[in-house]
């Protein structure tokens, strides 16, 4: 969302823009989600148990690395996970999208449960829509965290060749 909101605020710094899971909109979240991550906040036994929730949705990393992650969750705590999903949920660009300038490159996990595939659609759609050209990705049956080495890889090649492409570089080789 960031890169996003830059993109449209500065238009002639950005050249290529790669996004992967993000939506032009609010998300429309339960409440349920941000009380949860303030009683985290206050609750020594929640607060546990946010912890192995995010343990459970970085199941798929690396497991030194994940544990580092977590070292993280602890010290910054759910207070900052709250305030970063208000935040998004205040994130709405849908009137600006068809000013945006750079080449998109747009991925999303099909499974993606956090920001739905929809939203790329949406996206996608909305910059067809003003003329404006986009390179969809769907990286079929992955989540918001992209777990399989292949998708993985596949994704670091296509966001490289999109950049050398739009950069005007080199041509991109496995």
């Amino acid at each position: 969302s960031i890169a996003l909101q830059y993109a449209l605020d500065y238009p002639e710094e950005v050249k290529g823009l790669a996004l992967m899971t993000v939506a032009m909109r609010p998300k429309d979240l339960k409440p349920e989600l941000f009380a949860n991550r303030l009683r985290a906040a206050e609750d020594p036994a929640t607060h546990e148990g946010w912890i192995n929730t995010m343990r459970e949705v970085m199941q798929h990393i690396d497991p030194a690395f994940r544990d580092e992650l977590l070292g993280w969750h602890r010290k910054v705590g759910p207070r900052s996970q709250h305030d970063d999903l208000m935040a998004m949920e205040q994130f709405d660009v849908r009137e600006r999208i068809g000013a945006l300038k750079p080449r998109l490159l747009l991925i999303n996990g099909t499974a993606d449960d956090n920001v739905y595939f929809a939203h790329a659609l949406k996206l996608a759609a909305a910059m067809g829509q003003s003329g404006r050209p986009v390179e969809l990705v769907p990286l079929v049956d992955q989540t918001h965290m992209v777990s399989a080495p292949n998708a993985a890889s596949a994704v670091s090649l296509r966001m490289a060749a999109h950049f050398r492409r739009h950069l005007h570089g080199p041509p991109c080789s496995p």
